[in-house]
């Protein structure tokens, strides 16, 4: 039931100017981005800039970083069915995060509102 109540709080929470949601479980996070910029959510709120724009529409494979004080995360966003909570998203996502020395693999299902229509 935790893991619902993320997902639906992720997409409600979604700006109306949001062009990509995604949300993952184990870890649990949440990433909304605007195109320009991505607000991360894995332990507490961070709004980064993206060394990448988002392009419109999204190609089959696209690679941009969130850059925070410590460096740049690298992301990976693929076009393709990916489910979640049963539910099939357009988008997969991939965000390669650095912890304690090593680098923990987020992944989850994104929803492209540009392509939504």
């Amino acid at each position: 039931m935790k893991a619902l109540s993320a997902a639906l709080t992720i997409a409600a929470a979604g700006p109306a100017a949001a062009e990509l949601v995604c949300v993952g479980f184990e870890p649990r996070f949440g990433l909304v981005s605007d195109g320009e910029t991505a607000r991360f959510d894995y332990l507490g709120d961070g709004t980064f800039a993206l060394t990448a724009p988002l392009p419109a529409p999204l190609p089959d494979l696209h690679r941009t970083g969130l850059v925070t004080a410590g460096g740049t995360v690298p992301v990976l966003l693929q076009s393709g069915p990916c489910e979640i909570l049963g539910v099939t998203q357009p988008v997969s996502i991939e965000i390669l995060v650095p912890r304690l020395g090593d680098v923990a693999v987020f992944e989850g299902c994104c929803r492209d509102r540009r392509a939504a229509g």
